[in-house]
């Protein structure tokens, strides 16, 4: 049996990066989408033959080779939806690409799993098709064609949390055609990586002796960086012994660094945007995570500082809420309220009691969402629908 797995939802970073490799040949496609896709695909090698597509532009990278039993497969689209105009063009001529590619394996295809809009290349084969989907809040009142046919005609929609869950019923999906599994983590990876000497800290400027507070997000509004930077500032001439770590790219990355440079703050770093095992160091290095988004559908980001056991303050205007509890898992804090945010800090800084509770119930939270847990739950949706 073979089973085909197409994704498409979230693709902006390997349009730009392609796909990422370290000195052992791993692949790492670091956003959500990109990782549950990845992690997904390779658990299911268990149970079926895999051939995982993503979407090629003339800035990814030429080679697609791969060193692992998961067969890659680059459909090349010439421009990244989400950095040129024309989004929805781009968006089904990679479907249309796509569909196109499968049409010559499908009497080997059994099912098509994709995200997002890339469900559309199985239902175009007429094949059973598994959905997932994310960002239905982001919709709008007519959403396109493309994303109107895959939450109509897939056999089942896999909704990445309560809300979604909600929002899809409201839009007149059968409840029976959804099911709620949310994103998972690297719960194993991350609590088996080990820290290396402080040369990894220094190396990026950063202090290893002193405790940091980390971030790890894109630098776009929403996110709210300055939610971030001006609450550490104050709280830093009470606490000298701490320093701010914000990982990531984006938009307003330049912004904010010239902001801290014109605020002749010294303890505020920006390494950049990271992956997998430098990334994991820096949670595992970390005393407390912070992320105070304006909104924020289901951060990983929270999930994997948690399962390296950093005590985590996050917005409230999350999905996460559906499985954290406040001042359990995590401490929830109003975005708007920088009093609300210096409050919580100042909370876990001086109080070691509450910071270890949270960071112990945090963990156990994580690991009950490793990917591995995940993927088994969505290969039994696989399975109701070829019984």
């Amino acid at each position: 049996m073979a089973t085909y797995l197409s994704r498409f939802a979230d693709v902006e970073l390997v349009f730009a990066k392609a796909i990422f490799s370290d000195t052992n040949h791993q692949r790492y496609l670091p956003e959500l989408a990109k990782q549950r896709a990845n992690r997904i695909a390779k658990l299911w090698l268990k149970f079926a033959d895999i051939e995982f597509l993503l979407a090629r532009t003339f800035f990814s990278y030429a080679s697609c080779e791969i060193k692992d039993t998961l067969s890659y497969h680059p459909i090349q689209i010439y421009f990244n939806p989400y950095m040129f105009y024309r989004k929805r063009f781009w968006e089904e001529f990679f479907v249309k690409k796509t569909t196109k590619y499968f049409k010559r394996h499908k009497n080997k295809i059994d099912l098509v799993h994709g995200q997002g809009i890339s469900g559309a290349v199985g239902i175009n084969l007429g094949v059973p098709t598994i959905t997932t989907i994310r960002g239905v809040d982001r919709w709008g009142i007519t959403p396109p064609e493309l994303k109107k046919m895959v939450v109509k005609k897939s056999n089942k929609l896999i909704a990445v949390t309560e809300r979604n869950r909600s929002l899809l019923l409201k839009r007149g999906v059968e409840k029976e055609r959804i099911s709620v599994i949310y994103a998972g983590v690297d719960f194993q990876g991350i609590s088996d990586t080990k820290l290396e000497s402080n040369d990894f800290l220094a190396k990026y400027g950063i202090n290893p002796e002193k405790k940091i507070i980390l971030s790890v997000h894109n630098f776009h509004q929403v996110k709210n960086t300055k939610g971030i930077i001006d609450p550490f500032i104050k709280i830093k001439r009470k606490y000298p012994d701490y320093q701010l770590v914000l990982i990531g790219d984006g938009s307003e990355r330049l912004h904010y660094v010239e902001y801290v440079k014109k605020k002749n703050i010294k303890d505020i770093h920006f390494p950049g945007k990271l992956f997998s095992k430098e990334l994991y160091q820096f949670y595992k290095s970390a005393d407390i995570f912070i992320l105070p988004s304006f909104h924020d559908t289901f951060p990983l980001t929270c999930l994997e500082a948690m399962a390296a056991k950093c005590a985590i303050i996050m917005t409230k205007n999350t999905s996460m809420i559906e499985l954290a509890e406040n001042k359990k898992h995590a401490i929830f804090i109003d975005p708007t309220s920088q009093p609300e945010i210096e409050q919580a800090l100042s909370t876990l800084i001086e109080n070691n009691n509450i910071k270890e509770y949270i960071k112990q119930n945090g963990c156990k939270l994580a690991s009950s969402l490793n990917w591995e847990k995940q993927g088994h739950l969505l290969w039994e949706e696989v399975q109701k629908i070829l019984r």
